[in-house]
């Protein structure tokens, strides 16, 4: 597909799977080898350098190793609690929809001692570092959240259960305002917030309210990120 044509798909290369997501399905295929012209960015080598210099994503190749840990935990997730026998290797030539993936996470965040599981018994051979990536998953904040502005270094999250926190998260492939799809802000997302490599990114699946805040809200929303910055409650990373 030429970029030209106007389909942005994002890759990730994943051992012998390549990833890919658009906004309505999430894709797995084997057989591909890291050097497979599909495995190239779809947008310019430019446009994601200067994004990445700019601290608005995570680097690629954190980014690959995020979808290599986080898709084999949901994977173990699925077999464990026999969700979806359909999903099982987490690999369909026909892409994966959201909806059953996110059936899977939240199985995970209502479950949060599968993470404790999977470390215990490192079904895919990872090394230490991974598995102690995986293990400050269990401090994944799974919440609806106000999206307030879009940062250089960010974009602010203020979570609606907690009244003394906001977080400044990664994109992981894609910038915040490109997954909202350059919606106004402030609006509210529902999605997990993880710890990773230092950094705070989500765990990828997103789900928008179609709630825009205005008026008095929305100056409610930036009075509270106000107060919160005040008194240090803004997080670049989670406390570990």
């Amino acid at each position: 597909m030429k970029r030209e044509e106007g389909i942005r798909q994002k890759f990730a290369v994943i051992d012998e799977r390549i990833v890919w997501y658009d906004n309505q399905h999430i894709k797995f295929r084997r057989g591909a080898g890291k050097h497979d012209a599909s495995c190239q960015w779809k947008y310019s080598k430019g446009f994601l350098e200067k994004v990445r210099s700019c601290q608005m994503i995570i680097s690629e190749e954190q980014a690959r190793l995020f979808f290599r840990l986080w898709i084999s935990l949901l994977d173990f997730v699925n077999k464990k609690a026999k969700i979806n026998k359909n999903l099982y290797g987490m690999c369909s030539p026909k892409g994966l929809p959201r909806k059953p993936l996110s059936s899977i996470r939240e199985h995970l965040w209502l479950n949060r001692i599968l993470v404790d599981e999977f470390v215990e018994l490192n079904p895919e051979k990872l090394s230490h570092n991974e598995l102690d990536i995986i293990a400050g998953w269990k401090k994944a904040v799974f919440d609806s959240f106000v999206v307030l502005r879009h940062l250089k270094s960010g974009s602010i999250f203020l979570p609606t259960s907690q009244d003394d926190k906001a977080f400044i998260v990664r994109g992981i492939q894609s910038t915040w305002n490109e997954m909202l799809q350059g919606s106004p802000l402030p609006i509210i997302v529902e999605t997990a917030l993880l710890p990773f490599c230092g950094l705070i990114i989500s765990d990828g699946l997103v789900v928008t309210k179609n709630i825009v805040l205005v008026g008095g809200s929305k100056k409610d929303a930036n009075q509270h990120y106000r107060k919160i910055k005040e008194t240090g409650g803004v997080l670049k990373a989670f406390n570990l």
